[in-house]
């Protein structure tokens, strides 16, 4: 009867240590998209303001939104080798980024808009396969194609993008990366320094759209 009662016992304790594990993870993921999904929410009010504090930082949100987004991908729809996630939605261009350049991507995405430019973000988690289906689309559905990624141009993502689109859909197409040989020093310092970080990113795609 005593062992009995103490399995059960652990399996409640287990039970809560996993609730309590979550649920601040469940809160965190919602106010990273919509702050306000929280408003209707029983919890206490210095919760909320201590959430509204912590997550003051823009880069912070983005990084937590993009992994957030990511792992929805992963879980709810099969991350499935050659397949691309769509992370910003527009029209007027696509920019199709790997790695960590997803973030800036949609950082620069957003930067965009305020210009009034709308562009889609292409999140390519595999090189090969390509998935050609996305490419095509945006080749469609957009007037330019610009790639992104922190290392050469020669081969990646850029030349698989350049070469799909050479041979089934010729496309207006930039391709952004390392032109010159590689270097070290401060990260922050170099995306800038290769036009790579957001503020780079935007103003390669208004030049290349002449806007």
């Amino acid at each position: 009867m005593t062992g009995g009662r103490a399995r059960i016992s652990l399996a409640v304790w287990s039970a809560l240590v996993i609730a309590f594990l979550w649920i601040p993870l469940v809160i965190i993921a919602l106010y990273a998209f919509n702050s306000s999904t929280l408003q209707g929410w029983p919890i206490t009010s210095w919760t909320f303001h201590w959430f509204s504090i912590a997550w003051h930082n823009q880069e912070a949100r983005d990084a937590f939104r993009l992994s957030v987004k990511v792992a929805l991908v992963a879980t709810g729809t099969a991350l499935v080798l050659g397949t691309m996630a769509v992370t910003h939605e527009g029209t007027d261009a696509t920019i199709i980024a790997c790695g960590v350049q997803v973030a800036d991507a949609n950082r620069a995405a957003r930067r965009l808009a305020d210009d009034g430019i709308k562009v889609r973000v292409l999140y390519c988690h595999t090189v090969k396969p390509l998935d050609t289906v996305a490419v095509l689309a945006a080749a469609r559905d957009t007037r330019a194609i610009v790639t992104v990624e922190d290392h050469t141009t020669i081969g990646g993502l850029g030349g698989a993008v350049a070469e799909t689109l050479a041979e089934l859909a010729p496309t207006p197409l930039k391709r952004l990366g390392v032109t010159g040989f590689g270097e070290s020093g401060d990260p922050k310092g170099l995306y800038a320094k290769h036009g790579l970080d957001p503020a780079g990113i935007a103003a390669s795609v208004k030049k290349f759209l002449n806007r």
